[in-house]
This record gives structure tokens, sequence and C-alpha cells, in this order.
């Protein structure tokens, strides 16, 4: 990777370290969730919420992880059930969301079982995918873009020297309520086709790689795994104009802050949403929202 000039990237030190690097996700997050987030880190050291489905698929990676040696520590893999009781030791701590009505802490009591068996899932996945090959887990990597003054970070799941992967996880959903105040739940089909914000994220690892790029869709009933073979939205062309439709969001976040001394100028040229704000984030962001924006 080629070291940007330290005097390039000046301009973006009232912005925090968050500010110093690119990924994927911040080139599809809309522009005020993105500035949003990175005030909280750098002013208050305040990260977003997390979800029950956000944790659980953490979760997920890491039974697998534990059990094949993939962890960023390098240990020996573990036996499944003994990962299992880490995992779900660890999973316990998880505070749902407290602005949602319940939703996530419903969600939480009832994705917490199938957290084991989706993870057999994903195993049956990765290895019918790499079959022989040696693969290696998730770390942190960097890679130049040009026309962008600072590097930027992915971290791919799951690769070989060929190929790689990413596990996506999908969760119950609820049933309507019954008369008498209960609900069940029902397991949804894998996915088989990408998102929009997957491919892109795709795109990216392909760009910095060059490697096969591939979705492993995991349910606690059984996965399915998307390639270039199976869905165009992997092809060469698709990734190549969705990584160009990224890169194009990360030069407007450039430009913002090159323009800005300031968050309160930056702040200038990006609109909030408030009511997706208090939707995903909570009263708590949209009062700091409201402040930071100065509504």
């Amino acid at each position: 990777m080629i070291r940007k000039e330290k005097t390039m990237t000046e301009y973006r030190k009232p912005f925090g370290s968050r500010a110093m690097h690119n990924s994927a996700s911040g080139g599809t997050q809309p522009l005020d969730e993105y500035f949003l987030k990175l005030y909280c880190d750098h002013h208050m050291q305040l990260p977003f919420p997390s979800s029950a489905k956000m944790t659980a698929g953490n979760a997920v990676q890491r039974l697998v992880d534990l059990s094949l040696g993939l962890t960023f520590d390098k240990k020996e893999p573990i036996e499944f059930e003994e990962a299992q009781r880490i995992v779900e030791r660890e999973y316990s701590f998880y505070k749902p969301r407290t602005f949602d009505d319940g939703k996530d802490a419903e969600e939480h009591q009832e994705i917490r079982q199938h957290i084991h068996s989706t993870a057999v899932q994903a195993d049956k996945g990765l290895k019918e995918y790499f079959g022989k090959q040696k693969f290696t887990g998730e770390k942190k990597e960097f890679f130049d873009v040009d026309t962008i003054d600072v590097p930027t970070m992915y971290l791919i799941d799951y690769r070989s020297k060929k190929k790689m992967i990413d596990l996506k996880t999908s969760w119950s959903i609820r049933n309507p309520m019954k008369k008498d105040g209960t609900r069940t739940w029902r397991i949804p089909k894998p996915s088989k086709e990408p998102s929009l914000g997957q491919v892109c994220q795709q795109a990216v690892y392909w760009k910095a790689t060059g490697l096969t790029p591939a979705l492993l869709f995991c349910t606690a009933d059984g996965y399915e795994i998307a390639t270039p073979e199976t869905t165009d939205k992997l092809s060469n062309e698709s990734l190549e104009h969705h990584y160009n439709v990224v890169k194009q969001r990360w030069l407007v976040i450039q430009n913002i802050m090159k323009k800005s001394k300031t968050f309160d100028e930056a702040l200038q040229f990006v609109s909030p949403d408030l009511e997706r704000i208090k939707s995903y984030q909570g009263n708590d962001f949209l009062k700091i929202a409201k402040v930071i924006w100065r509504i």
C-alpha cells in the first residue's frame, strides 16, 4: 500500500481518527448518518447502538471461527460444543435497545436459540465453497484508491488465495399477534440475491484484492451461496459499476471535509433525516443530531 502524505490529510483531523480512512460501509451509508457517527465517535466516544440481529450475526461468525481456528489470535480450533458455550455466554451480555417498544428485546430472546443451528449451516457452507482450499478468517486490511487522500479499510470474512466469501445471516420473522396476545415466529428461507449494499461491499473487496466474490446466506434451516455464476449482480461489470458508485460517495465526503474547517461547517452541506435517525439510532442520537444541526 502506498502511504498517503500527512500534509494531504491534515484537513481530516477535525473529524477524528475514523475520518483518516474510508470503508465500504462509509461509502454506502447516508451522509447524515456518516457525519453523525463521526461526531459521536470523535467528540463523545459514543458508538451507534447495535441490535440483536447484528450481534447474533457476529456471534455466528465467532462460533465458526473458534471451531475452525480462524480467530485473530490464531488459537487452535476448539470443539464446536465448547465454542457454542463461549459464544452463548458472550451473547447473553448483549443489552437490547430501549427505544423500539421492546422489539429488539423480543428478537434477542427468539434469536439466541437459533445461533447454534445457524452456525452449523455456515460451517457447512464454508466447507462446500472452499472445498480443499485452505482459507483464513477476517483481518483488517487497507488499500489505496486513486484521487482519494486516505486509505480504504476492508474486512473480508473468509478468503483463500483464489476467492473470498462474506457471511450474511437472516433471523426469525414475527408472525401476526394472536388474539390471546401470544406470537409465533417463522424462519425465512436463505437469500439468493445480494442487496445493493452487499454488492457495493463486494465490489470494494474485489477491487482491493482481485479475488472472486461470493456471499454465504445462512438461516437456522439452511444456506445459499451467491457467486458470479448464480447472479449477474456479482459479475465483473456489476462490480465495476458499484465500485464507482462507492468511490463517488468517498469523493463527496472528501470534498465536504476539504471545504470545511470544522464539523459545524461540514454539516451545512448535509441535511439530516431526523425520522430515520430516530428509528435506527434512537432518541438519544436524535437529540444529538438536533443539537449539532441546530434544529
